[in-house]
């Protein structure tokens, strides 16, 4: 009796990653049942099954490709079925749009949408023009997760933005309101009032009157401080700054004015208050540095590599300033975290998280290095992350430029124990290499990849690049083990650039298992923030104890 196919194949058109069965059924039960594509016989395995169900017979894909486009039949000795599978490529689909978006003046939008595969190409436009990264703008992608960030927003900046991935586009309107006392409060105040000092009081602000550091001569600068109701007047050297000048509309903005409300952070060498323009009432952050002889190299090279950045992971100078005993850089104001407080105060993290972090770190600093510049003081405390996960490195006074394939001194590196350094040997780029590679260890481990409790040994770890993987969380990816490895080489020349980390699968997100598990293995913050205590004692001892005429 011949094998009849009673149910034959129809065409299919189907999404990429689909899975997908064709079937047909045979008049009897019988095992001489051919699958073919496009001719040619198929055998299963790997994506592709057949199944055998009385007289029923299937071809099944788990997840199916473009490859697996074409024509395919089913044959017996007596009879065949033939039908056509398409395939539509997913790449230009999107699985969640962008979605109009409120935000105040001086705030932050994100704008996100998210793709059914990783996209190619995408193109930001705001209207029609087209948006380039870089200055007030963020472009990113995590996967299949594609994000603007919109920083400093503006009245302007308020319009219909679009995401083109080639074939598809998505679109939203952005509002811009007007920012609140509330919320100016909120986002900028609230971290500094906590730290003032329980006899301070709004009334009692002081106020530093100067004018900006112009382009030759002399002038004279006059210091107020109302709550000791002095003043100093000296004419003070200037130095060379080519700064632009916010322009006052119908006044004479050549002197510019700050109230200085609260005392934010203390390092070695210098300390950081809040302030707040008297003109236009916007908050800034000023770094004061001591100004004496001694100094002044370390002060001015700070000042001179900040005026030719602009980033959107570095923080951004607005204006400086010399008092007969400071130098007064006026910066944005980054509120948020120190990078490791940032994920201490989480209850749970992950490696996404890290490589989030990290890749906003390599791409600052790939920058530098583009520029010429090496960093040699990358660490969590020169690092500040937003509520809006928007990373900058403040502080750059370690920064030194230098001419690729010549190492620069050691003599006045201070806490960088990179081998090169322990052995004088000279650093450069590779040096900042490094230092992030502990810092991504520190992430992953809530401890230091060289710690020993004898001092000689940490060194010894050190120079030889024994790095202590038994101190990681558990059920790291073999991309972030890679990672850790090639940064840490106690060899120069074994590092990767900057430029080449960012290509990292690991680093772009781009995650594989664990070692130990197929799900996402998550950490918890309790050794972290145990580290980071420990690490507060050390740094209240090498803190400046130096007072500030600003304080009562």
């Amino acid at each position: 009796m011949p094998i009849i196919i009673k149910k034959k194949l129809e065409n299919r058109t189907v999404q990429e990653d689909e899975e997908v069965t064709l079937e047909v059924e045979i008049r009897k039960p019988s095992l001489e049942v051919t699958w073919k594509k496009d001719h040619v016989a198929l055998q299963p395995g790997g994506n592709m099954e057949v199944h055998v169900e009385g007289t029923k017979h299937s071809l099944s894909f788990k997840k199916i490709s473009s490859t697996d486009q074409g024509h395919y039949s089913c044959e017996t000795m007596d009879d065949k079925t033939r039908a056509k599978i398409t395939v539509e490529n997913l790449e230009h689909v999107f699985s969640r749009g962008l979605r109009d978006t409120r935000a105040e003046e001086k705030g932050v939008a994100v704008l996100e949408c998210e793709t059914r595969r990783p996209s190619l190409r995408t193109t930001w436009l705001k209207g029609v023009a087209v948006l380039k990264p870089g200055g007030k703008y963020h472009m990113r992608q995590q996967e299949r997760v594609l994000s603007l960030t919109i920083n400093h927003l503006e009245k302007s900046d308020g319009d219909v933005y679009t995401c083109d991935v080639g074939t598809a586009r998505s679109s939203a309107a952005l509002t811009i309101q007007e920012q609140t006392k509330e919320s100016r409060k909120a986002g900028c105040l609230e971290q500094c009032h906590k730290m003032l000092s329980s006899h301070q009081s709004e009334t009692e602000d002081s106020t530093l009157g100067v004018n900006p550091i112009p382009t030759q001569g002399l002038i004279t600068s006059t210091f107020y401080s109302r709550s000791r109701e002095r003043s100093v007047h000296t004419h003070i050297p200037l130095v060379p700054v080519d700064l632009p000048v916010v322009a006052n509309p119908g006044s004479d903005r050549s002197h510019q004015t700050y109230s200085f409300l609260s005392e934010i952070n203390r390092g070695r060498f210098s300390v950081v208050w809040q302030c707040q323009d008297d003109w236009s009432k916007q908050l800034f952050a000023a770094k004061f540095t001591p100004y004496a002889q001694e100094q002044q190299q370390r002060a001015l090279g700070e000042y001179q590599l900040l005026k030719k950045l602009s980033h959107i992971h570095i923080v951004q100078l607005r204006s400086a300033f010399i008092t007969p005993c400071y130098l007064v850089l006026i910066q944005e104001l980054c509120a948020g975290r120190e990078l490791l407080h940032n994920l201490a105060e989480r209850d749970l993290y992950a490696e996404v998280h890290v490589s989030e972090l990290l890749q906003q770190i390599l791409s600052a600093v790939e920058y530098l290095h583009h520029r010429l510049i090496v960093h040699l003081d990358l660490k969590s405390e020169n690092m500040l992350v937003t509520d809006h996960n928007l990373l900058k490195i403040v502080d750059l006074s370690s920064a030194q430029t230098f001419t690729p394939g010549q190492t620069l001194p050691v003599d006045h590196i201070q806490e960088m124990k990179a081998p090169e350094v322990l052995e004088k040997q000279g650093v450069g780029p590779e040096t900042d290499i490094w230092a992030i590679g502990v810092l991504v260890f520190i992430m992953l481990s809530g401890d230091d990849p060289f710690q020993s409790e004898l001092h000689w040994e940490s060194r010894s770890n050190i120079k030889k690049g024994r790095i202590q993987f038994s101190r990681c969380y558990p059920g790291l990816s073999e991309g972030s083990v890679s990672f850790i490895k090639r940064t840490l080489n106690h060899k120069t020349w074994g590092r990767p650039s900057a430029a080449e980390c960012l290509q990292l699968p690991w680093v772009k997100g781009w995650h594989g298992s664990s070692r130990h598990s197929d799900s996402i293995v998550c950490f918890s913050t309790d050794k972290l923030q145990a580290y980071l205590q420990e690490q507060e004692t050390k740094r209240e001892k090498v803190r400046t104890k130096m007072d500030m005429p600003l304080s009562n």
